[in-house]
């Protein structure tokens, strides 16, 4: 303990680059204390240039060797020098000396030199001081937990911004990158491991103990790091333990040259950066002729750029090369050599060489043997020329395919082979045999002649030879999985299709995964693999703060991480000026409508509307009624913001512009209302003929008929047409007077005789004569009076409201329901293609069944006639029609009533085939009376509900009487019933 002595760093004012030691100003004895602790602590001998310094007297000591109480004094004192340091330094001496330094022409301080002035060692001595200080009273605080570090609390600090931080805190910090490379909070340099142990800041001493006299945390030794790691510096930090960095070394180093060695210079120990003189280099190039015109740099010197003449190494080519080609050895011009060889009776087949070319493959001296070398030549030869003699015995020699020659003993080059070989495509699926030349040709590149033709087919067919690689591959794809199980090989003649093993490791996937990380922002960009992919890397390592302040998250942010909701309110103001009535939320997210009840004008300024929310703009519900820009119409839309037509002006324009309503006015012929759009100030066009439908009738006024108007500028007379009188109508003449012969109303007997309601009507007027009066008397109301718009019925339910919406019909009227269906109304309404109007006898009259027939007598001939009884009410003339349709020409149908109709056929013999053909179908015949012929039939529908089952079952009876060349159509079978006219009745 008192070898250590009592020496700590301490923010101060001193000059920097100087540590601390305190000297008590008395001495007295000490306890007795082991041989191995002096008695006092160690003092250091100043430098040379602190002689005249005197030392700052310390605080007194108590009895028994204890310090008195007392502030501590501190005095500056730098390190001893010693022969470890820079081999020039001068040793330390008590004198002040001076070292003789050499005069350097332009002096450039360089980058490392530059970082160590005064101001950067001031800037790493206020960072240990620091951090000296803040230990020293307790008020370090951890970066992370944002907690004090307490002097028994174990720490770890980052070796490159030197924070300090819990070393709890800093394993929990790495664990969040699951044991891979992290980063640190404060400066973010990537640590590979996590810390494990608590040392001290030198990193010498594991746990290092809580000492008074020691720096807490620190093991109270001489520091030794490396003042310049990396660098040629081999000094080491002479201060005690310390946290924060270590002071830069302040010897100087050996004398250097710049790059092109003109310039000598001595800079600070470590600073090992060469500097440039700034001269032109001069250095000799690699030509040996010209030197490097360069600015002094480092590395060797470019190559030189002059250019002489120089020719191949055969001579033949002569060009301009970098200088300095021809002592490298020449080139090569890429031709045949050509010069003679030693025979003189041959040249040199080589490319372009250098050097000498090699002896004649034919000389005496080269050959000794016959031509497949296994026997001696008896007699020498005198010359390249003469003929190298054969032994006769199997030549045996191996060729290119690495098979023996099969010929005998021969002059020149083997081959080619005639053997066959079998040869395996890449998967080892399919098999062929194969030439051996041709095999050798294909591995030398070249096209064998049995493949050169195009409409030959080779034989080593439906195989391909592969060049690249040097085999054949068939067409099989591969659909086995890969390693990930998510893809399969898909590649052609794969050699591991067969091998589950996968030796090759060709189903290695070497796709990207791509899949979705459990962030929800990045994809996996590892390799297709099995089983989940890993956790997003990505991190936010910036505080995340809520728009309004409350609510914070300290990084480290995981990706993808849920972060809180703020309940505080929001603190942006709405530009209503209301108090927000809604939480904090992201700055990305839009705040919600201000939902505020106030009052306000609604959207077409008609009233103010009360209890609102503030965000919306309420509507009266009532019509807009403003003027278009025509001038003519008004708004027909409910109470509206504007304008009333997008992208005009609201008011009528000068000149008037046309809007998007319906021009209404009355047409120049007929005067109905014009359908054409808005068209002002153009008349209205009478061009096409108007298609309003108008009630025509014939001179007699028996006969109506609804039919387009049909007036234009070619018939401005149309709409006033009428129809032609027929038979019906001296009918109904002769009704006329026989109902004035019995003092009775034409019109009310008519009606009573003939209902025009449906029988669904007079059904319910008969079971609640009470509610159809009920809601006549609100259609009539409606009918009459022109400036009611809509009248309510009283709440009722769907069968009565059904009856209500069939009767409404008849009045010209629509009725639509309304309401929940507890009390659901029905609203009745003007319709829009039809005018309204009242029945010529109310349904309420038809309580009571009618008690007055009226048989129209005409003149017929019993054997010609064919009744069809029992109908029912939607059973048409059209439906009787298609059932008639072979005997199209030659009957009349005549309605009685609408339950039974007559045919009246010109002749008996049409009656009875009519009969015949009904005879499959589901009738039942009975004789008509006053017919003399026995079985005669007439049809009974009494089965049948509706016209389309009728007209099935009339289908199925005509089939056979049909002509082939008319086929039925689906859309005769299927046309929607239409009630009969009464002019359609009779026939």
């Amino acid at each position: 303990w008192a070898l250590r002595g009592v020496q700590r760093m301490r923010r101060s004012n001193q000059p920097p680059n100087k540590k601390w030691t305190w000297t008590p100003a008395a001495k007295q004895p000490a306890a007795p204390s082991p041989p191995s602790a002096p008695t006092q602590p160690p003092t250091v001998d100043p430098g040379p240039k602190q002689d005249a310094r005197k030392q700052q007297p310390g605080p007194p000591e108590g009895p028994k060797g204890r310090r008195a109480a007392g502030p501590r004094r501190w005095n500056w004192q730098r390190p001893q020098r010693t022969s470890q340091h820079a081999p020039d330094a001068a040793p330390p001496a008590t004198t002040t000396t001076t070292t003789a330094t050499p005069v350097v022409e332009k002096p450039r301080p360089s980058r490392r030199s530059r970082a160590r002035s005064p101001l950067a060692r001031q800037t790493v001595t206020n960072r240990a001081d620091d951090l000296i200080s803040k230990i020293e009273s307790n008020a370090l605080e951890c970066m992370i937990c944002y907690e004090r570090i307490n002097h028994r609390q174990a720490v770890w600090s980052c070796t490159t911004c030197f924070t300090v931080y819990h070393l709890n805190c800093a394993q929990r910090w790495a664990r969040t990158n699951e044991g891979g490379p992290w980063r640190c909070p404060w400066c973010q340099t990537t640590h590979e491991k996590a810390p494990t142990t608590y040392h001290c800041f030198c990193g010498k001493m594991r746990n290092p103990p809580l000492g008074s006299a020691v720096l807490p945390h620190s093991c109270g030794a001489v520091c030794g790091k490396r003042l310049h790691p990396g660098t040629s510096c081999p000094h080491t930090c002479s201060l005690l333990c310390h946290p924060g960095p270590c002071p830069p070394c302040a010897a100087l180093g050996p004398w250097t040259t710049c790059h092109c060695g003109r310039r000598k210079e001595r800079r600070r120990c470590g600073d090992d950066e060469v500097q440039s003189c700034g001269e032109v280099c001069g250095k000799l190039l690699a030509c040996g002729q010209h030197r490097c015109t360069e600015i002094c740099h480092a590395g060797p010197c470019p190559p030189c750029t002059e250019t002489e003449d120089a020719s191949c190494h055969c001579g033949a080519v002569v060009k301009a090369v970098p200088c300095g080609t021809s002592a490298a050895g020449g080139f090569s011009c890429g031709g045949v050599c050509g010069q003679d060889l030693s025979c003189g009776n041959h040249k040199c087949t080589l490319l372009c060489h250098p050097g000498a070319c090699p002896p004649c493959p034919g000389d005496p001296s080269v050959i000794t043997t016959c031509s497949c070398g296994k026997t001696p030549l008896s007699a020498p030869r005198t010359s390249c020329l003469d003929p190298i003699p054969t032994c006769g015995r199997p030549c045996e020699r191996p060729m290119e395919c690495g098979h023996p020659c099969p010929r005998l003993c021969h002059e020149g080059p083997c081959g080619p082979c005639t053997r066959t070989v079998e040869v395996k495509c890449r998967c080892g699926t399919m098999k062929r045999r194969i030439a051996c030349a041709d095999l050798t040709l294909l591995r030398r590149g070249e096209t064998p002649p049995s493949a050169a033709d195009p409409d030959a087919t080779p034989s080593w067919h439906p195989l391909r030879f592969d060049r690249e690689s040097g085999q054949f591959t068939c067409a099989t794809r591969c659909s086995r999985l890969r390693y990930c199980g998510r893809h399969r090989c898909n590649k052609i003649c794969c050699p591991s299709l067969h091998d589950p093993e996968d030796v090759a490791g060709v189903h290695l996937c070497t796709l990207t995964c791509g899949r979705l990380l459990r962030c929800g922002n990045h994809r996996c960009e590892l390799p297709c693999h099995q089983g989940r992919c890993p956790p997003c890397i990505h991190t936010s390592y910036e505080e995340y703060v809520c728009p309004c302040g409350q609510t914070r998250v300290d990084p480290p942010i995981p990706c993808g991480a849920k972060l809180p909701a703020c309940p505080h309110p929001c603190s942006i103001r709405p530009p209503c000026g209301h108090p927000p009535q809604h939480t904090c939320h992201p700055p990305d997210v839009p705040c919600p409508p201000c939902v505020v009840l106030v009052s306000k004008m609604c959207a077409g300024g008609h009233s103010i509307v009360h209890n609102v929310p503030c965000h919306t703009q309420p509507t009266c519900g009532r019509v807009c009624g403003k003027t278009l820009s025509c001038g003519v119409h008004h708004c027909k839309r409910v109470c509206h913001a504007p304008p009333c037509i997008p992208g005009a002006d609201d008011g009528p324009a000068d000149p008037p512009v046309p809007c998007n309503q319906t021009c209404r006015h009355p047409r120049p012929h007929c005067g109905h209302p014009c359908p054409e759009p808005c068209h002002v100030p153009a008349e209205c066009p009478a061009v096409e003929p108007c298609a309003h439908i108008v009630r025509l009738s014939c001179r007699c006024g028996h006969r109506h008929s609804d039919a387009p108007c049909l007036s234009c500028d070619a018939a401005p007379m149309a709409h006033l047409r009428k129809l032609e009188c027929d038979d019906s109508c001296a009918v109904a003449k002769r009704n006329r007077q026989l109902a004035a012969a019995l003092g009775v109303s034409y019109d009310s007997l008519s009606a009573s005789v003939h209902p025009p309601f449906e029988r669904d009507l007079l059904n319910a007027v008969r079971r609640a004569p009470q509610f159809i009066a009920t809601i006549e008397s609100g259609m009539r109301t409606m009918v009459q009076d022109p400036t009611k718009a809509s009248v309510s019925l009283p709440p009722m339910g769907p069968t009565e409201r059904a009856v209500a919406t069939a009767l409404a019909a008849h009045y010209g009227l629509e009725a639509k329901p309304k309401g929940v269906e507890a009390l659901r109304y029905l609203a009745l309404t003007r319709s829009a293609r039809l005018a309204p109007k009242l029945p010529p006898v109310p349904l309420s009259a038809f309580r009571n069944p009618p008690t007055l027939t009226i048989h129209d007598s005409v003149e017929i001939r019993p054997k010609t006639v064919m009744r069809i009884m029992h109908l029912t009410r939607d059973v048409q003339t059209q439906h009787l029609a298609q059932f008639l349709l072979p005997f199209a020409g030659q009957y009349r149908l005549r309605w009685i009533d609408d339950t039974e109709a007559q045919v009246l056929f010109d002749t008996p013999r049409l009656r009875r085939t009519a009969l015949k053909a009904l005879e499959s179908g589901p009738y039942r015949v009975f004789r008509y009376e006053g017919d003399d012929e026995a079985g005669d039939e007439g049809g009974d529908l009494e089965d049948l509900a509706t016209g389309e089952q009728l007209w099935k079952a009339l289908t199925r009876s005509l089939d056979r009487s049909r002509p082939k060349d008319q086929p039925l159509t689906a859309g005769e079978a299927l046309r929607p019933p239409r009630r009969p006219a009464a002019a359609e009745r009779q026939m």
